[in-house]
């Protein structure tokens, strides 16, 4: 079950993020329940009551430690999204097409990429949050260089009005394969641009298409 619920994942959903991978677990753990019931019925059915009722003991007592430690963090830190992610979001989910990846410039880590991937349904182009793979550690270890290239490209681009950084900024965007990217709105240069195109504007955050 767990191995099922480890390789659908792996294989169907294209992502790195621990989150995604993660919480396919309890769609296949639900799925299995009834084959767990019939194969449970097949083996009690031969023997008594008494076997049956210590399996079901052992059962909710392997159990406990879980379901209390579930209950601890629930009660006591729960998850609360705040209010720029949820306008984020509705702004995501309204302006890019669903086929299409995003991609998050931030030097603070102040949007959870994971979160951000779950509640749009968009992918990242690179998630802060990732299970590191032999064979991905080149690929985000690029993917990090292009978006730090990105990052130093754009608060240069702020001190400079020439028209060649913008394309130079343009064609270092387009290597993501994304048209569309959030950045922070300290990024002058981006803006009145006949390059981007600003989407929204929320909270020192801009969701910004780029114009082919």
């Amino acid at each position: 079950v767990f191995l099922t619920g480890l390789l659908i994942p792996i294989l169907f959903i294209q992502s790195s993020s621990v989150f995604n991978i993660v919480q396919f677990y309890w769609i296949v753990l639900t799925l299995s329940l009834p084959f767990f019931v019939m194969q449970l019925h097949s083996i009690t059915a031969r023997h008594n009551k008494k076997l049956l009722t210590t399996i079901w003991f052992f059962i909710i007592l392997s159990s406990l430690p879980s379901l209390l430690l579930l209950y601890k963090d629930y009660s006591t830190q729960p998850t609360i999204i705040d209010k720029n992610t949820i306008t984020l979001t509705k702004s995501i989910t309204s302006h890019v097409p669903q086929d299409q990846s995003l991609v998050v410039l931030s030097k603070e880590d102040t949007i959870k990429t994971p979160l951000l991937s779950a509640l749009t349904g968009r992918s990242i182009y690179l998630e802060d949050e990732g299970i590191d793979f032999p064979s991905t550690q080149n690929v985000i270890y690029d993917r990090q260089q292009i978006i730090d290239r990105i990052l130093t490209m754009a608060e240069h681009c702020n001190q400079s009005t020439k028209e060649k950084d913008t394309q130079q900024l343009k064609k270092l965007i387009l290597l993501t394969n994304s048209d569309y990217f959030v950045t922070p709105s300290t990024f002058s240069c981006l803006q009145n641009n006949t390059s981007f195109k600003i989407l929204s504007t929320n909270n020192g955050q801009q969701l910004i298409q780029v114009l082919r």
